[in-house]
């Protein structure tokens, strides 16, 4: 409410002569003026009300509400609360006609609940301190703007509200060509200060060049569909992410490489025993999705249990290298097939099955020498056997 000091009618001495002068009546006490705003209802006085006779103008001050992000550590909050107030002429129409007499804040009626409101020397603001650099939340503090002379005041109220501040950060994922429509927990990095802070993805800012990104139906991710289920390369999409009251928002692209998908079959192979070592094209039953792609033997997952596998130098083949130039039998080792930057793989299993070399097997003479050799042991064992110990009496 402003307080202005408005002079009472006197009464003038009468002019005709008059045996004893009567008093000069006292002027009544001046009661204050009501400004023409909505503090009418104010009734605490000015600290400083200074009144005099004579004058004739309205400080109308207002209140103020601002709304701030957690400012960095150890900034305090300024806010011009004289940029509103006025002074205009008393007993105006209206109130609003602003006179533009300097007003200067004086002091500080009432405090906050939390941290301090002061007025700076110059008198042209309320400096809010919070009570420490992590406080969010709304606080008030009245405070008095007066004209320079500080004849006459008003009082109004300034609240402030500190917000959490909100950061969002990029993401970048990568996917292959089957998985569509693709999911990406962009909020998993983003963060309030101070922490705590429930974040949501209010909106995508700007979309992708190709297929759609749209926010998940409880505005905890981004789905990104592709144009066509044989798409592949790189899209990005700019997204908001906010507190769930939607006051303090920030943004963040989210960048998604579509991949081809890569099938890598099993492959089974027979050799004899002399050839060594043994190159598969364990590639050739190997593809992409879409088709295309390079593929290269990246490295060998599993080995075999006799000798050992190795990719070639140029990465088409696998090597088998049996144990020795008379292994025969079955092993097998486990490979990996990439594209050729290596982003994505699959693996397969190769089975090399070695049996004996031509030279190796019998024949017909080779059965007859052998059977032939084996009948002369059987002779010989039975002349050891049975006709030495028969015939030896004989010959004593």
């Amino acid at each position: 409410m402003a307080y202005v000091e408005t002079p009472a009618p006197i009464t003038p001495f009468p002019t005709e002569p008059a045996l004893t002068p009567p008093p000069p009546t006292p002027p009544p006490t001046p009661s204050p003026t009501v400004g023409y705003n909505s503090k009418a209802s104010k009734s605490s006085p000015p600290s400083k009300s200074g009144k005099s006779c004579g004058e004739s103008r309205v400080v109308i001050a207002r209140d103020d509400e601002v709304s701030t992000i957690l400012p960095p550590a150890s900034d305090d909050i300024r806010v011009d609360v004289l940029d509103n107030d006025t002074t205009t002429p008393s007993g105006g129409p209206s109130g609003d006609e602003d006179t533009g007499e300097e007003l200067f804040v004086t002091s500080i009626i009432d405090g906050p609940s939390s941290g301090t409101c002061t007025t700076p020397d110059d008198g042209s603001a309320v400096v809010f301190a919070p009570p420490d650099e992590l406080f969010v939340g709304e606080v008030s503090c009245e405070y008095e703007a007066c004209t320079e002379d500080v004849l006459v005041c008003d009082t109004a109220v300034v609240t402030i509200t500190i917000l959490p501040d909100v950061v969002a950060v990029d993401d970048s994922v990568s996917a292959d060509s089957t998985a569509s429509p693709i999911e990406v927990d962009v909020l998993a990095n983003d963060f309030t200060t101070p922490p705590g802070e429930e974040l949501i993805v209010s909106s995508i800012v700007v979309g992708p060049t190709a297929g759609t990104c749209v926010p998940s139906g409880d505005g905890t991710m981004v789905v990104y569909t592709p144009p066509s289920s044989s798409f592949v390369g790189e899209v990005s999409c700019e997204y908001e992410a906010c507190t769930e009251d939607g006051l303090v928002c920030d943004t963040a692209v989210v960048t998604i490489t579509i991949l081809p998908d890569v099938v890598a079959v099993d492959d089974s192979v027979s050799a004899d025993s002399t050839a060594s070592p043994i190159e598969v094209d364990v590639l050739a039953n190997d593809f992409t999705t879409p088709p295309g792609e390079e593929l290269i033997v990246s490295s060998i997952v599993v080995g075999p249990e006799d000798g050992t596998c190795a990719p070639t130098a140029d990465g088409t083949m696998v090597v088998y290298t049996p144990p020795s130039s008379s292994f025969v039998g079955e092993v097998s080792c486990e490979y990996e097939a990439c594209t050729v930057d290596g982003l994505v793989c699959d693996t397969a299993v190769l089975t090399v099955t070695f049996t004996r070399s031509p030279s190796d097997r019998p024949t017909l003479v080779s059965l007859l020498s052998r059977a032939n050799r084996e009948f002369l042991c059987l002779c010989s064992f039975f002349q050891l056997t049975y006709l030495v110990p028969f015939l030896s009496p004989l010959y004593i």
